[in-house]
């Protein structure tokens, strides 16, 4: 019995950290997508002319996106920072 509860809570416990983590980032990102497109560039002619459909602003959004938010993640993270003296070894 306790091996059929331990196998239960194990999967749950997979299931919370994978959506929470994965299947919410993935349908954020596309929900944020599909926003844009909607309500930014449809309605401005000369950017939906310039794209022309959603997929290759999709790839574009993307393929900028991604390099960008490591950048940033990478400048601000604390690891980046380099380590001050502690206050306390003073």
């Amino acid at each position: 019995m306790t091996s059929k509860l331990g196998f239960v809570a194990r999967v749950w416990y997979y299931f919370r950290i994978g959506y929470s983590t994965y299947l919410t980032f993935v349908l954020g990102a596309a929900n944020t997508l599909v926003v844009v497109w909607y309500l930014a560039i449809r309605e401005v002619p000369a950017i939906e002319n310039f794209f022309g459909h959603f997929v290759p602003f999709a790839i574009l959004t993307t393929l900028v996106g991604v390099p960008l938010g490591s950048l940033s993640d990478g400048c601000t993270s604390s690891e980046a920072q380099p380590t001050a003296p502690s206050r306390t070894s003073v």
